[in-house]
């Protein structure tokens, strides 16, 4: 009878043990949106005042920086995807906007992590009936102003948005935001992910971008558009440091 109640004992004593590894199991996920010039950081204390150098040569200053993330997805070595559809309005002004939360817990594990640089345009008809949205109403997929150094050695201004673009020939909206596979990750606790993004890539690679030609106006300039969307597809974000 003795070695019966101790059985018992132990038995609840596991059991309360195996519910409380369950929640453990369970982390918190929180997103750090970094900037970096070609690997030299870049934070609100350098608005409008560091100069940068393009690949063409051309000195810059960045004024502001805004863009939108959405549709982040981890999927587990089954297939199984875990889809985060808040969309994230990244301002470099703002650091709250920085370093949001995902909204649920995700179970330990290994992950593929994805996301979408942008709204989709499936999206977006959804959004135009709610007024309270924090995303700009012309649905800019990034907004990023400064001065460059022109051709006559003046700082001019230059305002890089990126949309939806119109294409004249075919009379049709195109897709602009896109995927980015950002890598396997493991999640064993609480963490804090990394998503970085190189600002220089948006003026190269593939294409380099000259301000002299290609400064204002840019929206309803599909070719410009088109570049935008090859060199931010090419590699400006990546995954940075993992923290846990």
């Amino acid at each position: 009878m003795k070695y019966f109640f101790l059985f018992i004992i132990s038995a609840v004593f596991f059991s309360c043990s195996t519910d409380d590894d369950e929640l453990i199991k369970h982390a918190t996920i929180k997103l750090n949106f970094t900037q970096n010039w070609d690997e030299t950081p870049v934070t609100s204390e350098d608005l409008s005042r560091t100069k940068f150098t393009n690949k063409l040569g051309t000195k810059l200053t960045i004024d502001s920086l805004r863009y939108v993330i959405s549709k982040i997805i981890f999927t587990d070595a089954g297939g199984d995807s875990t889809i985060f559809k808040t969309h994230y309005l990244v301002n470099l002004e703002d650091s709250k906007s920085l370093t949001p939360s995902l909204s649920e817990k995700i179970s330990e594990g290994i992950y593929k992590v994805s996301m979408t640089f942008g709204t989709a345009l499936n999206d977006i008809d959804t959004k135009k009936s709610d007024k309270s949205d924090k995303l700009n109403s012309d649905y800019h997929l990034i907004k990023m102003s400064g001065t460059y150094l022109d051709s006559t050695n003046v700082y001019s201004k230059f305002n890089y948005g990126m949309i939806h673009t119109f294409n004249p020939k075919t009379n049709k909206t195109e897709e602009s935001s896109f995927s980015v596979e950002l890598g396997v990750i493991s999640i064993k606790n609480d963490a804090t992910i990394e998503i970085k993004m190189n600002i220089a890539e948006w003026f190269k690679n593939p294409k380099n971008w000259n301000l002299n030609e290609l400064n204002t106006d840019l929206t309803k300039n599909y070719e410009a558009q088109k570049i935008m969307f090859e060199n931010g597809k090419k590699g400006v974000f990546s995954l940075g440091a993992i923290s846990q």
